[in-house]
């Protein structure tokens, strides 16, 4: 839990941002595939995965016990939130690891994620 925590309060640079662009532009913050590949038509389906903006993908484990998920790659280039491990692969599925205490993240390849270090509120992670 604490491992999330801390990555919460170190992307909400990139929360204010989408906020506020959801206030002016009317956009969406949290997304589902579809949203950003409407004509892939296998987005369709994945309800699970949902994204963060457009540049941040999440694949949380529902299945108790799981130790790994199959996410789907809607485009070329995603790299793994943790290890940096680039996964060059467009409309496929693929497995990846998810020990107990990581929720699964992927960066997508050319984005810029504003972050801050985190600490036990807003007003010290500033």
């Amino acid at each position: 839990m604490i491992k999330s925590l801390r990555i919460r309060y170190t992307l909400l640079p990139y929360y204010y941002t989408l906020f506020y662009k959801s206030h002016i532009n009317g956009s969406t913050v949290i997304r589902p595939l579809f949203h950003e590949y409407p004509t892939d038509e296998i987005t369709f389906d994945i309800f699970l995965q949902f994204l963060i903006g457009s540049n941040i993908m999440i694949n949380p484990i529902t299945d108790d016990g799981a130790r790994q998920v199959q996410v789907y790659i809607p485009s070329s280039e995603w790299f793994n939130y943790y290890t940096g491990v680039q996964y060059m692969y467009s409309k496929r599925f693929i497995n990846i690891s998810a020990p107990l205490d990581t929720i699964p993240i992927l960066l997508r390849s050319g984005s810029i994620i504003p972050t801050q270090k985190y600490a036990n509120n807003t007003k010290y992670s500033r």
